[in-house]
């Protein structure tokens, strides 16, 4: 009986175990959230790579697919995402089932038929203008792309015109149909505007897009209630303290009772922005009671000098007008913008003395950049030149009389179709009451993709300057205006600005104190470079490898700047040649895995819309952050986790940080450096507390054990980072005795240069077959005579400032 009882309290408890094994590997997402290991089946437009790549870069999806993730939404999330991406493409009907058979996930897709956009039905009441709403939903969006030969933009329109209709989301026949709640969105704020056109501002309507048998889709407008029609009851006005309500009102020529519709409050808009007496205004029109007419609320900050709304403004106040106009428009026009000195005077002690730059901007047309840098004796140490165009990219080392350019095919440019890299340069007045008169600057970099007309510019410069900078300018305390003839002349404590008044065209700006920056406006400039490069640097060797760009110019520029950096020693060159030696190779693996994923896929691209629209911009990095970690890190240790859950906080998602956290400060396998690395990376978004706990565990392992495990982490398996070290350490191997100790100089200080040389031939004579475990044998022979000391100062700044300090 006892038997029986053991063999089957045996048998129940294998059973269990098999069964929490299960359950375990059911209900956690664990190791299978990659895409790349899912079966796809059904999919025909669609190539399973792209399916593939179009859940990569869904960050909802990647949410889903956390390693401590629930396994069924986990698949039910992976179903709806890529039913998404389908509704996106066009395919209404399109149903996706996931599944886990046999140890893999398997996503199974109906595709259903895929429609394109019909026409537009408009059903509205009597008094709505059907035929002006169908075509407002039906007009050709206005192509932003500026053309190479474009003439310059006409002025800004004055008081009282109209401005053209702000770009919407238009429906457009032929084109496919997109079935998501971001793509209806769109339509509905396109329609609310053309609903605005005819002066109804707060209407009650539905969109439907109904897919039909023939292939088409019909957008279904129905306008249920128009609400009042847009008259001018009370105007509320907010804000004003140097000119009266009368002023305002007499200048946007404004009054109750008067019709007001989207034209209306466009132009009310342009007035305000042009007056030059505003720092910020707002317009917000409020709900009506039934039967009453809609309420106007205008908040204004004003500027604390110039001219008020009832009087004209001053020759010089005039002229700084258009000085804003002109800057707003100066890179639609014809003139180069050339910004020369830059000067920077280092302390007597430092090797490097002067820098000087100068740097071209030619709208459309290129960017030309040229850096200088001298030693005490005013020797150059480097000098560099930079074109970029639409057709080329070139760098020239006048030292070396060698250069770096790269050539587009004939007819083409080398950003992708229809994209461009865009700065912006922007003065708005600062939201804070306290700092009226101030202008805030701020600067934005982005890609467009809008669609281009002619060769565009791999990279552009815009400036938007507010019209209230104009009484800012005008009204200096330190400066000082005169006129010549036509030209205003502003001269402050330390610079000079003189304008043309009838253009506002800005002729000179200069600066008074040495190493101050000039510039300086005309056509040709830009010319004039590109010309003279193109005499006097014809003879010179070109480095670029088209089948390693990347690796060939980080070798390019690092000869310079190894050298640069290293300018005192007397070995600076032949380490500029070592730098460039070690580094070849492992380059060339990330020129490999950026070639890779910018060839050209087979088949059409498979896009998935955010869940939400409008998703925050800290979503997009951390999507692209984790694309890069999941290529450069092995998974599962301390690099990856730490990093994804940083990029999952700074989303604002972390609802697995603390556990996954926790488990890498825990963990056995987190040396010093994976401490330094989680508690530096960690406080800016989890805190100083975060930071020092991981700083004060590291210092409790500071030991060559610790370290190794380091380093095995940070090496192991099949990555980027593990083959750029393989080969990294291949070139260790291939240096001659010279260069090992040259390098042991380079890197170690004077009392430690000698055993660092002497690991480093030890490892280059007793070398084994596999380079990895080399180079984890030499970096651990070296961490109490190269790393520990570094690696300790940076735990122990971490932990008393809560920041890394260089060591």
């Amino acid at each position: 009986m006892m038997r029986a009882f053991w063999l089957i309290s045996l048998v129940c408890l294998a059973f269990l175990a098999t069964s929490a094994q299960g359950d375990d590997q059911r209900f956690f997402v664990r190791e299978l959230g990659d895409p790349a290991d899912f079966v796809f089946e059904g999919a025909t437009t669609f190539t399973p790579d792209a399916l593939r790549v179009g859940l990569s870069n869904d960050f909802d999806f990647i949410l889903a697919a956390h390693p401590k993730a629930s396994f069924e939404p986990f698949l039910t999330t992976i179903s709806q995402r890529v039913t998404a991406g389908y509704r996106q493409g066009g395919f209404a009907r399109a149903k996706v089932e996931t599944k886990y058979v046999n140890g893999k996930v398997v996503v199974t897709v109906h595709e259903g038929p895929r429609f394109s956009s019909g026409k537009v039905t408009v059903d509205a009441p009597l008094d709505i203008d059907a035929a002006a709403l169908q075509e407002w939903m039906l007009k050709p969006m206005a192509d932003l792309a500026v053309r190479a030969d474009a003439a310059p933009p006409k002025p800004a329109l004055p008081p009282g015109a109209a401005p053209p209709a702000q770009e919407l989301t238009k429906w457009v026949p032929g084109d496919k149909t997109a079935f998501t709640p971001g793509y209806v969105h769109g339509l509905t704020e396109t329609l609310r505007q053309g609903l605005a056109q005819q002066g109804r501002f707060f209407p009650k309507f539905r969109i439907e897009i109904t897919p039909r048998d023939d292939g088409t889709a019909t957008l279904n407008v129905m306008v249920d209630a128009v609400g009042p029609k847009g008259t001018l009851g009370q105007i509320d006005i907010v804000g004003l303290n140097r000119n009266s309500r009368q002023e305002l009102m007499d200048y946007l020529q404004l009054k109750e009772g008067m019709e007001f519709d989207a034209t209306l409050r466009q132009r009310l808009t342009q007035q305000l922005d042009q007056s030059a007496r505003f720092l910020h205004h707002d317009l917000q029109v409020l709900p009506p009671k039934e039967g009453q007419p809609v309420t106007l609320k205008i908040t204004v900050r004003e500027t604390k000098a110039g001219a008020r709304l009832s009087e004209p403004l001053s020759r010089v106040e005039q002229a700084c007008r258009k000085l804003c106009d002109w800057l707003n428009t100066w890179d639609q026009g014809t003139d180069d913008l050339m910004i020369s000195g830059f000067d920077v005077l280092m302390p007597q002690t430092a090797e490097v003395t002067t820098v000087f730059g100068e740097v071209v901007l030619a709208p459309r047309r290129g960017v030309y950049l040229n850096v200088r840098v001298n030693d005490g004796a005013d020797k150059p140490l480097l000098h560099q030149e930079l074109v970029l165009q639409p057709e080329r990219i070139r760098a020239n080392s006048l030292l070396r009389k060698e250069c770096w350019e790269a050539r587009a095919a004939a007819g083409t440019s080398l950003m992708p179709t229809g994209s461009r890299l865009l700065g912006a340069i922007n003065f708005t007045g600062l939201p804070d009451p306290k700092s009226e008169n101030s202008l805030n600057m701020m600067f934005g970099f982005g890609v467009t993709n809008k669609k281009a007309v002619g060769p565009t510019l791999p990279i552009g410069v815009s400036v938007k300057v507010i019209s209230a900078a104009a009484m800012v300018f005008a009204h200096e305390p330190t400066a000082k205006y005169s006129f010549d003839n036509d030209i205003l002349t502003i001269t402050s404590e330390n610079q000079t600005v003189r304008i043309d008044e009838k253009t506002g065209r800005l002729i000179e700006l200069s600066g008074s104190e040495a190493g101050s920056a000039n510039v300086k406006i005309g056509p040709g400039l830009f010319d004039e470079r590109v010309q003279a490069l193109e005499t006097q640097r014809k003879g010179f060797k070109n480095l670029h490898d088209p089948q390693n760009p990347i690796a060939s110019l980080v070798e390019f520029v690092a000869t310079d700047a190894v050298g640069l950096l290293h300018a005192s020693h007397p070995d600076g060159a032949t380490a500029s040649r070592l730098a460039v030696k070690l580094l070849r190779q492992p380059l060339r693996q990330v020129d490999a895995l950026v070639v890779q994923q910018a060839a050209p896929g087979q088949g059409e691209a498979f896009y998935i819309p955010p869940e939400r629209p409008g998703a925050a911009w800290t979503e997009m990095l951390a999507r692209y952050g984790m694309y890069a970690a999941g290529r450069v890190l092995p998974k599962e240790n301390w690099p990856w986790i730490v990093s994804r859950e940083f990029l999952f906080i700074f989303a604002g998602q972390g609802r697995f940080a603390a556990k996954e956290i926790t488990g890498v400060y825990e963990s056995h396998y987190t040396g010093p450096v994976g401490c330094l690395y989680a508690g530096s990376l960690l406080q800016f978004v989890a805190g100083r507390d975060v930071a020092k706990n991981f700083a004060n565990r590291g210092l409790k392992k500071l030991d060559e054990k610790a370290f190794r495990r380091d380093c095995e982490e940070l090496l192991r398996d099949e990555t980027l980072l593990s083959r750029c070290a393989t080969d990294l350490a291949a070139g260790l191997v291939q240096c001659t005795p010279e260069e090992l100790n040259l390098l042991a100089r380079l890197l170690a200080p004077a009392e430690s240069a000698n055993d660092v040389g002497q690991i480093l031939q030890s490892f280059h004579t007793n070398q084994v077959d596999e380079p990895r475990v080399v180079l984890i044998q030499v970096l651990t022979e070296l961490w109490p005579v190269l790393f520990r000391e570094r690696v300790r100062r940076s735990l122990e700044a971490l932990r008393d400032l809560g920041v890394v300090r260089p060591a």
